[in-house]
């Protein structure tokens, strides 16, 4: 019997701007669960700290108010041993 793994890298990320200091996130689900459900996804803009996200969604709206210019958005998919690979996008805030 197979033993557990870390998910891979969520596929697809975008992120865009929807207003009012929000960004939006989208993606599908991992091609590798890791052999395990998953039980969530975390995300973040920037620096900031992960915010946890459903199993079940696959995108996120989240507040954010950095200065002008290149932001880094990430998302990973969890799993029960651990935090799998990241899926990365760039985002040019005005």
């Amino acid at each position: 019997m197979s033993t557990g793994q870390l998910a891979s890298a969520p596929l697809q990320l975008a992120a865009s701007v929807a207003g009012n200091g929000q960004i939006v996130l989208t993606w599908l689900a991992p091609i590798s669960d890791g052999y395990i459900p998953l039980t969530g996804y975390q995300a973040r803009c920037g620096s900031g700290p992960w915010e946890d996200v459903a199993n079940t969604k696959f995108t996120h709206e989240m507040l954010f108010s950095p200065p002008a210019g290149l932001v880094t958005c990430e998302v990973r998919a969890l799993n029960a041993v651990g935090e799998g690979a990241v899926a990365q996008t760039t985002l040019t805030l005005l």
